[in-house]
């Protein structure tokens, strides 16, 4: 199965709508941004210096703070029903991230990362690569 068919089928089992759409497509480029920003490592979530594997770009990319708290691409509202309603979105919209992260690769994230001979610049361009081909309508998706 090609990497296109692998998401489009991991995509059919989601109510997915054009949000939920533009949330990975932010994910996808905000990970591959912090990746040419600070810079990527292998055998390890993140380093001292800030640089961090794929699996960990596209963890912090979902959550709604960046590195100095602030505010990332959701929307922040007050309260504590608000703020546990954002953490259930948070972390569904993470898994799915991740999820459609592997089934893009067709391996799991971490032993792709970490292959001896993936470079970053290979990392990024294939972040981008899954968000570009996201900004596809969704109802290509639907359509097996």
């Amino acid at each position: 199965m090609n990497h296109q068919a692998a998401v489009k089928q991991v995509l059919a089992q989601y109510p997915y709508d054009k949000r939920e759409r533009k949330r990975l497509f932010s994910i996808y480029h905000a990970a591959a941004d912090r990746l040419e920003g600070f810079g990527w490592c292998q055998r390890k979530g993140e380093t001292h210096e800030g640089r961090r594997c794929m699996s960990q770009a596209v963890s912090k990319a979902s959550s709604s703070y960046d590195d100095n708290s602030r505010p990332s691409f959701f929307v922040m509202g007050y309260g504590p029903s608000v703020h546990m309603f954002e953490a259930q979105v948070v972390g569904q919209t993470s898994s799915l991230a991740q999820e459609v992260l592997v089934a893009w690769l067709g391996e799991p994230i971490i032993p792709w990362n970490d292959s001896p001979e993936r470079t970053a610049e290979e990392v990024v361009k294939t972040l981008r690569a899954l968000a570009d081909y996201l900004a596809t309508p969704p109802e290509v998706y639907r359509k097996s």
